[in-house]
């Protein structure tokens, strides 16, 4: 995890937001990489180049998460960046404002795979 978290560190405008240090005084077989929560902030137009999506996009298997911002005019940007992963096991958009949600149910129909239902509609 440390080898990850140092390869998205190189990725420009990205920062540690905390942890980023292994555990210590603990039992757990060193091939999984112990590390303290960690969390890492990548520039959302850095995390949508090709270059650097699948480094962002991959699954660890660990406290570790990569947090991003965005503006209201770049959600349909956020939702085609989660359309594009091959998991989904952990992505997220969050938010407490209604209208926002709305928009983001609205536009995520609009990148779904699958045909609407009747009931959805």
């Amino acid at each position: 995890m440390l080898e990850h978290m140092n390869k998205l560190l190189k990725v420009p405008g990205s920062k540690l937001l905390f942890g980023g240090e292994e555990l210590k005084n603990h039992s757990i077989p060193s091939i999984y990489g112990a590390l303290k929560p960690t969390a890492v902030f990548v520039p959302l137009e850095e995390i949508l180049k090709d270059g650097n999506y699948e480094l962002v996009t991959r699954e660890i298997f660990g406290p570790f998460q990569i947090v991003t911002e965005y503006k209201q005019d770049q959600l349909p940007l956020v939702l085609n960046a989660l359309e594009r992963m091959h998991a989904h096991l952990t992505a997220a958009v969050v938010s407490n404002d209604p209208l926002f949600l709305q928009a983001s149910l609205k536009l995520k129909k609009s990148f779904s795979h699958s045909p609407v239902s009747s009931s959805e509609q």
